[in-house]
């Protein structure tokens, strides 16, 4: 293999393993649509939650809105309803 060929499959992989990890790092920002899939609640509903401030999320200078996936997760955390004890559903 020469030279050319190797240093151009060297610089492939390594842009590949930071694209991975930049991807994984933008996984856990969603945008509105993403996180109300997410939730399985509607724009319209996450929206109104934001509105309220009931959820945190993230603004960028006046532009897109994002929200952090580990922020969903503790407001599901929050939400949760236990069970009473004897209850069998």
């Amino acid at each position: 293999m020469d030279k050319e060929l190797s240093r151009g499959i060297a610089a492939t992989a390594i842009h590949e393993n930071l694209y991975d990890a930049e991807s994984a790092a933008l996984g856990n920002v969603l945008t509105v649509n993403e996180a109300a899939r997410y939730l399985r609640v509607s724009p319209w509903t996450l929206r109104h939650w934001m509105s309220k401030h009931i959820i945190p999320y993230v603004k960028y200078n006046n532009g897109p809105v994002r929200l952090r996936r580990c922020d969903l997760d503790r407001f599901i955390a929050r939400s949760l309803v236990k069970s009473r004890a004897g209850n069998q559903d």
